[in-house]
């Protein structure tokens, strides 16, 4: 095999992965795990192979009352959507106060971007984080599909 038909091998195999993924992840059925960042359930994540959407990471974070996330540094470029309670982002610190219904867009910085998440409150609070999954972005396809149009003249493959 070239290493052009594996590339239309891998491509056929993506294809074939999205047509049989999931398009419903049933919350419910997600494990909570306790990590160092915090209590997660993940719905989007580049190992859950089995979902039809591959470009993303997305889970659901838990701050218990009075305690606050794990600090951690990378590049940015995730959304951050409030579900429940209140509490206070540390983003490079800087200080912003939020509660539920509010979002926090975290930018891409180069040298990256600080972040943790502080409940400093009696109730529980809960977000939903999402950041783009920029190896899967593209895949294969590329966006717009790879298909071979034409052969090469005197192709005997």
């Amino acid at each position: 095999m070239t290493l052009y038909e594996a590339l239309l091998a891998r491509r056929d195999a993506e294809r074939a992965r999205r047509a049989e993924a999931l398009l419903v992840v049933d919350g419910e059925a997600q494990p909570w795990e306790d990590t160092p960042q915090g209590r997660l359930r993940w719905y989007l994540h580049p190992d859950l192979t089995d979902r039809a959407l591959q470009t993303m990471g997305l889970y659901v974070q838990e701050l218990a009352p009075q305690s606050r996330s794990g600090r951690y540094r990378w590049q940015g470029g995730e959304m951050i959507v409030f579900l429940e309670g209140r509490g206070v982002s540390e983003v490079d610190g800087e200080q912003f106060e939020w509660e539920a219904g509010d979002a926090l867009a975290v930018p891409v910085r180069e040298a990256g971007v600080e972040i943790c998440h502080h409940n400093p409150h009696d109730e529980p609070a809960r977000f939903v984080c999402a950041w783009p999954n920029f190896p899967a972005v593209l895949g294969v396809d590329m966006g717009s599909g790879l298909e071979q149009l034409e052969t090469v003249p005197g192709w005997q493959g």
